[in-house]
């Protein structure tokens, strides 16, 4: 039994009766054959039209998938990630927020879905961006300053809610505190103006002192907290309100709020 054919090559050629030759199935070259199959091949390299027809591999006939190109998100651009920090740093100063905002889960979720490519700047980096952010914000106020002839300034104290206490200075008038009253006696070449929501607020003081006002407001203050300290009340209080409002009138119910002493300007 003759040896079985193991070479793709005998697809283009056939072996003569004598078997010493062979003939190209393709050109009807006739090739001396000494059992190997290296000059049959040789042949088909030298003659182009006795190569094959090439078949597209498995490999060249795959297309990309809809889902691998769907699943495969752009890569950003340089100038782009710079875009996208610098708005992560100007959302973190403008809303006051934490630096540990970008390490929450959430806000990681966000960017992941809006912008995959990108990579979430750490806390320090953020407070890096911050800092510089101040000191060029600074930088600029200073130079500002500089350039102006006069400026109004007041001054205003808060405490946060970790109960640090502050004193902002802003570019307009100052209330009638004793502190400020008296640096403004110190400094005569200052323009000095009283705000004036504060002195009408001093002026209604003594009235809201007198006994029979003070008796009435007494009352109303435990009327407010008896709301503010119960949900359920302050619930009823709203669907009252609604119930007594005209059939097809809607209007925003109202709540009750608590006076404070040193709360005297509300908008």
């Amino acid at each position: 039994m003759p040896p079985k054919v193991t070479s793709s090559v005998w697809k283009y050629f056939t072996k003569t009766e004598d078997g010493k030759s062979v003939v190209c199935n393709l050109c009807s070259v006739k090739l001396v054959y000494g059992g190997g199959t290296s000059n049959l091949r040789n042949h088909m390299k030298k003659y182009p039209v006795c190569s094959p027809p090439s078949t597209p591999s498995k490999t060249t006939l795959k297309q990309t998938t809809l889902d691998v190109t769907v699943s495969t998100p752009p890569m950003i651009q340089a100038a782009t990630t710079e875009r996208v920090t610098r708005a992560v740093t100007d959302w973190v100063v403008r809303d006051c927020l934490p630096l540990s905002v970008v390490d929450g889960q959430g806000f990681r979720d966000m960017m992941a879905l809006a912008a995959p490519s990108y990579t979430v700047p750490t806390r320090p980096t953020v407070r890096a961006r911050v800092e510089k952010r101040y000191a060029d914000e600074r930088s600029n106020l200073i130079s500002r300053l500089e350039q102006a002839t006069s400026v109004s300034l007041t001054t205003d104290t808060w405490t946060s809610n970790s109960t640090e206490s502050f004193i902002t200075v802003e570019c307009c008038v100052h209330d009638n505190a004793r502190n400020i009253q008296k640096a403004g006696t110190l400094c005569p070449e200052w323009g000095d103006h009283s705000c004036f929501a504060h002195t009408l607020q001093l002026c209604i003081k003594p009235f809201l002192e007198l006994p029979s006002v003070s008796k009435v407001l007494s009352k109303c203050r435990k009327l407010v907290g008896h709301f503010k300290h119960s949900t359920t009340l302050n619930a009823e209080l709203h669907r009252r309100q609604e119930r007594m409002q005209k059939e097809g009138e809607k209007q925003p119910t109202l709540a009750l709020i608590q006076d404070v002493p040193t709360r005297w300007k509300r908008s």
